[in-house]
């Protein structure tokens, strides 16, 4: 069993994020999954899932606070949104472009979690009309 897959240190300074504690799930029942330890790592492959994370987080605790409203001015929220829409392919596809020719089968796993990762916070503003 690899021991020095998601060192733990590391994940105890992050607050023990639900995703890397996931990859070590999977990491620790696959020993030859050294090389997707280090992927994982690197920031192109991080922050295109823990940003989309932050904003689900915000619009849970947003619409449990304060409900669904709708104002005229978007607010500074929504042009965060937007930013982000934009950069969220953006870092996906840099990730991919970058990662995919040197370890196609790893890279498709941490893909799969940026795109899920992506499509939660969409899937709330689009599903609510915000």
């Amino acid at each position: 069993v690899c021991k020095d897959v998601v060192n733990e240190p590391a994940m105890n300074q992050l607050g023990g994020l639900f995703i890397f504690r996931v990859i070590k799930y999977f990491n620790d029942r696959c020993p030859k999954n050294k090389f997707m330890n280090s992927i994982i790592k690197k920031p192109s492959a991080w922050i295109p899932i823990a940003i989309p994370l932050i904003f689900f987080a915000y619009l849970v605790i947003c619409i449990s606070i304060f409900g669904i409203v709708r104002n005229e001015d978007e607010g500074t929220a929504a042009h965060l949104f937007q930013l982000w829409l934009v950069f969220e392919p953006l870092a996906v596809g840099f990730f991919a472009v970058k990662w995919l020719p040197r370890a196609p089968k790893q890279v498709l796993f941490i893909l799969a979690l940026q795109i899920v990762a992506a499509l939660l916070p969409m899937s709330i503003v689009f599903s609510l009309k915000l």
